[in-house]
């Protein structure tokens, strides 16, 4: 390996994204380094052995230090390396990084309430009902991390040095600083919907650029990611205590109202011959349930009873001219 291939990959590595192969090839090229580095047929001037036998002291320091701090339940690891080539030479810079118990904090928000909090960067969160947190007490000076379970609204920061990352089950999004909605319930289509600003949505290798007025929406059975334009507005709605649906399935309408209004809703009857779903785009502000669905009947046919135990039955019949 070339000191230029050395650099690419421990670039891979310091942004998590090398393989468990390539995480082993880079442990083996630092203890090559650390008994001199001539093995690696890299030609080394005397003021470089010089700034590599300085790494070699540094670097055994740290590794005696990490020893003793395992046996008080922490673990020390190579967090980045960087071969800075300029014209004197070469320089060798290592950041450590230690994995000490970084105090986590959650935010879960029950099915009848909502909040919103300020992240330690002052980025502020708003969650819908039924959505979940979480997020360092205190980010590291590389990147903002935190982890989202339902939906959220985003109003990030901006921090050109530092981006900042939302991960739910199927989505990583990446930003610097913008707004948007990120919504990913289990079972459940995933999507993220920018109101300003552009983000990276990503799943595997699928990576998508997304900006103001556009979703990304994640197909739970495909597994894939698609891009179109919607009124972002209707998105962010929730966040104003209003409903709005934007060309959203009726069976997904119904399953954001059993969400909302924390009741059981079942479709017990589909039409046969319904090639398409039934597209619905409507505003409702903070009605009821009953309310709602009247309305729906404008735009669905289906029929629907309240049992005796509180659930819905509904039988879709077909969609309305």
């Amino acid at each position: 390996m070339t000191k230029d291939q050395f650099l690419a990959l421990v670039q891979k590595h310091a942004q998590g994204e090398a393989s468990r192969e390539e995480r082993e090839r880079l442990e083996e090229y630092y203890d090559r380094l650390q008994h001199g580095g001539k093995e690696l047929g890299w030609d080394l001037s005397k003021e470089e052995e010089t700034k590599l036998r300085i790494w070699r002291r540094i670097s055994t320091g740290m590794q005696l230090r990490a020893r003793s701090k395992r046996k008080s339940g922490y673990m020390l690891r190579i967090a980045a390396s960087f071969l800075l080539i300029a014209g004197a030479g070469v320089v060798f810079y290592f950041l450590w990084d230690q994995d000490v118990e970084v105090e986590q904090i959650t935010v879960v928000t029950q099915q009848d309430q909502r909040k919103t909090i300020t992240l330690p960067d002052g980025t502020l969160v708003t969650l819908n009902r039924g959505s979940r947190v979480t997020y360092p007490a205190n980010f590291t000076t590389v990147k903002r991390e935190v982890t989202l379970q339902g939906e959220a609204f985003f109003e990030v920061k901006r921090e050109e040095q530092r981006p900042f990352e939302v991960r739910t089950d199927n989505l990583t999004t990446t930003v610097l600083g913008t707004s948007f909605n990120a919504r990913d319930f289990p079972g459940e289509n995933a999507d993220v919907t920018v109101i300003s600003g552009k983000v990276q949505v990503q799943h595997g290798e699928q990576a998508i650029l997304v900006t103001r007025d556009q979703q990304v929406l994640f197909n739970v059975q495909t597994k894939s990611l698609t891009r179109h334009e919607v009124e972002a507005a209707y998105v962010q709605a929730w966040t104003r205590k209003e409903l709005q649906f934007e060309l959203i399935p009726f069976a997904e309408v119904l399953v954001r109202l059993e969400r909302w209004y924390h009741v059981e809703i079942e479709i017990v009857e589909k039409p046969a011959h319904l090639v398409n779903p039934c597209m619905i785009k409507a505003t409702y502000e903070n009605q009821g349930l009953g309310y709602i669905l009247k309305g729906l009947q404008n735009l669905v046919d289906f029929e629907y009873e309240v049992l005796e135990n509180g659930k819905i039955s509904v039988k879709h019949r077909g969609c309305r001219e």
